[in-house]
């Protein structure tokens, strides 16, 4: 019964025709890459001997006295643009979640398995579903830029963050599979000779 609902699951992208499909990731992906772009842009003054990958660094620490230590490289302008980076990356995530979403339709479509086809809606859910740690995890470190001191609020803004990389990095993954799939197919169905006709 629990088999038979999972296959059944939908998704709102699988009503979009190919064409307007191929179109939309087209363009969230080039908003993806441009806000992406902006945010690397005014990220880049963040980066420094305690947080060699900026940002992302606080977010990760896990660790007040790391914490810390990175917010005291900042000085008060620099700590003012984490704060916008965090408002950026909010909608970074539901461009580039939307974006993954529709690419996982797309693998799950190359495959003629049941499974391996229900799995692209499924992982096209999980991509939406990762906004959410998504958030906690940029709320968290907020809480981190804005004064909030212990070891709860790093922990928190780590767990979440690695959890929300995970649900991407299964829908990254599924993509390049069904990506694999497609060339494949494609491939093999030119090199298979047609089949003949038997003679009446």
């Amino acid at each position: 019964m629990l088999l038979r609902s999972l296959l059944r699951v939908t998704h709102p992208f699988e009503a979009i025709s190919p064409r307007r499909k191929r179109n939309l990731f087209i363009a969230l992906l080039l908003l993806t890459c441009l806000v992406y772009g902006v945010g690397y842009f005014i990220g880049a003054p963040l980066e420094t001997a305690a947080a060699p990958s900026g940002l992302r660094s606080l977010e990760l620490s896990g660790d007040p006295i790391v914490s810390t230590i990175i917010l005291q490289s900042w000085d008060t302008p620099n700590q003012l643009r984490a704060s916008f980076l965090l408002g950026l990356d909010c909608l970074l995530l539901l461009l580039g979640t939307t974006a993954l979403g529709l690419a996982c339709i797309w693998a799950g479509d190359q495959f003629d398995n049941k499974w391996l086809n229900r799995s692209g809606v499924w992982l096209a859910w999980c991509q939406w579903a990762a906004n959410l740690p998504g958030i906690l995890g940029d709320a968290a470190t907020a809480a981190i830029l804005f004064g909030q001191r212990g070891s709860f609020w790093p922990q928190q803004a780590k767990f979440e963050i690695e959890y929300k990389f995970y649900l991407l990095s299964l829908g990254f993954a599924f993509v390049l599979l069904g990506a694999v799939q497609n060339v494949a197919s494609a491939i093999y169905g030119r090199s298979s000779p047609a089949p003949q006709k038997r003679a009446a």
